[in-house]
């Protein structure tokens, strides 16, 4: 029952609470968009985080890493002996 009540909830008063980021959205991307175009299932996951220090999780082909250590090209390590 719970469940049912928060669906109906969220659908009764997110547009109310999002209006402005349904409008700028809609300006930034020049069509209509609606609370559903925002909050619908992505294809694509932006991960920014170093996976060396997070614990193990698989890594799905549609998962793109975004900035962090882990996508910073390293310097050559010196010469030096």
């Amino acid at each position: 029952m719970w469940n049912h009540l928060s669906y109906f909830e969220e659908h009764a008063f997110c547009p109310y609470f999002f209006k402005t980021a349904v409008e700028i959205a809609s300006e930034v991307l020049q069509t209509p968009v609606t609370m559903t175009d925002l909050f619908s299932p992505v294809s694509i996951w932006l991960l920014r985080t170093d996976f060396v220090l997070d614990f193990p999780r698989p890594v799905m082909p549609n998962m793109i890493f975004i900035g962090g250590i882990n996508c910073l090209q390293g310097k050559p390590l010196s010469k030096q002996s």
